[in-house]
């Protein structure tokens, strides 16, 4: 013989094929990771996340772990009535005020405001109910922003009366007439 015959290939008869392809000039074989190596890649990440689950995550989360505080409100409730001394109406009955009092009534405007007089709501009064001693009351209910030291109200255009923040946050009682 004088060759390799072409039907079986290059490679002499009875010889295995070389298991890589022989080098390409100018290009590198891929190394691979020696053992101990492949272990510490695999191991530790795998280490650190049975760690942080055994834990419920505070070990290694503990920032993002804690509770976060409890955000203080962002606006108040701010409510009452106004008693209208000079009313008209049954007991019971709807009521509004009359003559020089005819701009109390249901829908006149309350505005809060703060110490610099910054309008921070506007709401109004309900209908007046005529009570056993013959007044007539308006209930009001308006949330208005926390964060102000003194707050004002006005109701109509019958001037501001001014409140602490703590006064203004229970229910206030305001009257006009004899």
């Amino acid at each position: 013989m004088s060759g390799p015959d072409p039907q079986y290939g290059q490679f002499p008869y009875g010889q295995p094929p070389p298991q890589q392809p022989p080098p390409v000039a100018g290009h590198r074989a891929p190394r691979r990771l020696p053992l101990p190596l492949l272990i510490l890649a695999i191991g530790v990440p795998a280490l650190l996340l049975g760690v942080a689950l055994g834990t419920g995550g505070t070990l290694l989360l503990g920032q993002l772990a804690k509770p976060a505080a409890s955000p203080t409100p962002s606006t108040i409730a701010v409510s009452g009535s106004v008693t209208l001394k000079d009313g008209f109406g049954t007991e019971g009955a709807p009521c509004s005020g009359d003559g020089g009092f005819n701009d109390i009534r249901e829908g006149a405007q309350v505005v809060i405001t703060d110490a610099t007089q910054v309008t921070l709501a506007v709401g109004s009064l309900g209908a007046g109910k005529r009570d056993k001693a013959g007044q007539c009351e308006f209930a009001f209910a308006i949330t208005a922003p926390t964060g102000h030291d003194f707050y004002g109200i006005e109701v109509s255009h019958r001037g501001r009366l001014q409140y602490s923040a703590s006064q203004i946050s229970s229910p206030l009682f305001l009257s006009l007439g004899d």
